[in-house]
């Protein structure tokens, strides 16, 4: 996906209503390669590039798929600081600013074999769709209207 944004011509990055990076970065230089890469502020800003990475806690970065990243917005709660969400009504999801991750309690991601002996061990790499599943599905929808209300079709 990122390396499909920074070859989007101008003309259809126009018309993205956002782009889902998930559970990957988004590098500094890749924000510096485009102005199609913009970071999700909110739940339905348009245009814009949403990203993130779950992790028990920061220890857990991986940076094949996390480091360095320019960008981190909660799927939970839309907040780009690190006011925490409650999620499933016992996991809480928040974003570590200075890391740009989410950090995850309360949910262990057991169930998801470990691969090559460092994703899905303190990181949620496999269970990131299934695990903010219906906040991305609400979110979709949101933004969809909000593109559409704005005119921006």
């Amino acid at each position: 996906m990122v390396e499909l944004l920074k070859t989007m011509p101008a003309d259809v990055a126009r018309r993205l209503v956002a782009a889902y990076v998930l559970g990957y970065k988004v590098t500094p230089a890749d924000t510096l390669a485009t102005e199609s890469i913009r970071p999700a502020r909110g739940a339905t800003d348009t245009g814009v590039t949403i990203c993130y990475n779950s992790v028990s806690d920061v220890r857990y970065i991986q940076p094949v798929v996390a480091a360095p990243c320019a960008m981190c917005i909660n799927p939970v709660n839309w907040c780009t600081d690190a006011t925490p969400a409650t999620l499933h009504d016992t996991i809480t999801v928040s974003v570590s600013p200075e890391h740009h991750v989410l950090v995850v309690k309360g949910y262990s991601g057991s169930e998801y074999q470990p691969i090559l002996g460092f994703l899905n061990v303190g990181d949620f790499h496999s269970a990131e769709p299934w695990l903010y599943e219906e906040c991305l599905r609400e979110n979709i929808r949101a933004r969809v209207e909000a593109y559409y209300n704005n005119g921006e079709w």
